[in-house]
């Protein structure tokens, strides 16, 4: 049975030229989108796929973090940074999250395909000159980045708290909370509620 690939690239020329490699392998039926939202609609639509290759930077997804709803969206099946040019910290954030790898545009094609074989088989990957375990960032490391009262919105928050049960159990005002919380976004690099917790659970 064919592994399901997706290949969310907006460049289009480089999309084409993976979706035609992967289709010389018998083993691979690849298809490809441009956008996150494209992406999000295909697994809704088809069910998750065997691999989803994301591209680091799209039109609606310009942080690691950004592709967290695709990881949740693809059930549990490897989900792997696409990038000709990540940072060591992206990578590592791209672990963190739930990315089970990272290939590089720079590959050559035979390394590309047996990255690919051995995400399809539930290893990780990553290019050899990542270094990544030398730069993990740690959730503690960027819990010193906030103050006391950030880190007590922090915890609470990951406890599944509103922002008003929040401000309730803390006995501050309400927008003092939400300014917390937008602090926190800014300090720690992420937009929404369930990436600061996903990222900074430890």
């Amino acid at each position: 049975m064919q592994s399901q690939i997706l290949v969310v690239e907006d460049q289009v020329m480089v999309q084409d030229a993976l979706c035609l490699y992967m289709d010389t392998c018998d083993d691979f039926h690849p298809v490809g989108c441009e956008s996150k939202a494209d992406a999000l609609a295909l697994i809704a639509e088809n069910g998750a796929y065997d691999l989803v290759l994301l591209d680091l930077q799209l039109p609606d997804a310009t942080t690691v973090t950004d592709h967290l709803d695709v990881i949740t969206a693809n059930a549990g099946k490897p989900v792997a940074l696409l990038s000709g040019s990540a940072r060591k910290e992206d990578v590592s954030v791209a672990l963190k999250i739930g990315m089970k790898g990272y290939l590089s545009k720079k590959m050559r094609a035979s390394d590309f395909m047996d990255a690919v074989h051995q995400l399809v088989n539930g290893k990780n990957y990553l290019v050899e000159d990542t270094e990544v375990a030398v730069v993990t960032p740690k959730a503690e490391q960027l819990l010193k980045t906030l103050s006391k009262m950030e880190q007590q919105v922090l915890t609470l928050m990951k406890l599944g708290m509103s922002n008003v049960q929040i401000s309730v159990e803390l006995n501050v005002r309400q927008n003092h909370v939400a300014r917390c919380v937008t602090t926190i976004y800014r300090k720690i690099g992420v937009r929404t509620r369930l990436q600061a917790v996903t990222l900074m659970h430890f």
